[in-house]
């Protein structure tokens, strides 16, 4: 886990973060969070946050302008961090994160075909 002062800039603790996988909390003015991320190298992750403005996407340069601070927990591996990643999400429930609906069994109804193996071509049979 991250251990910097609080006093240094979000750009300035992600230059100190480990070369490791992990989970980063991006967070307001306030502390709330508003965005979690998880990495395969913390330390390169964060700093694709510190580009130029014009190399950004708008959705990343608005999240930037909300971040005052910014954490992170380290892990073992990535699916170490997915799984970490996944219950930050759904505790803090960030402002910034979509969420993915979860795929559920819908029956074939009106408007929705029956999934069906697909038709094997066959001679037909002699007629006895």
């Amino acid at each position: 886990m991250q251990t910097d002062r609080e006093e240094l800039s979000p750009k300035a603790k992600a230059r100190r973060a480990p070369h490791t996988p992990g989970v980063y909390l991006m967070k307001d003015a306030a502390g709330l969070v508003v965005y979690v991320g998880k990495a395969k190298d913390l330390k390169k992750r964060l700093a694709s946050y510190f580009v130029p403005r014009q190399r950004m996407t708008p959705k990343v340069a608005a999240m930037m302008d909300t971040v005052a601070d910014m954490e992170w927990h380290e892990v073992r591996s990535e699916t170490e961090a997915l799984l970490l990643e996944g219950q930050a999400d759904q505790t803090l429930a960030p402002p910034l994160e979509y969420s993915v609906p979860r795929r559920q069994a819908v029956p074939p109804g009106p408007g929705r075909p029956r999934r069906c193996p697909p038709e094997i071509p066959h001679r037909p049979r002699p007629h006895d």
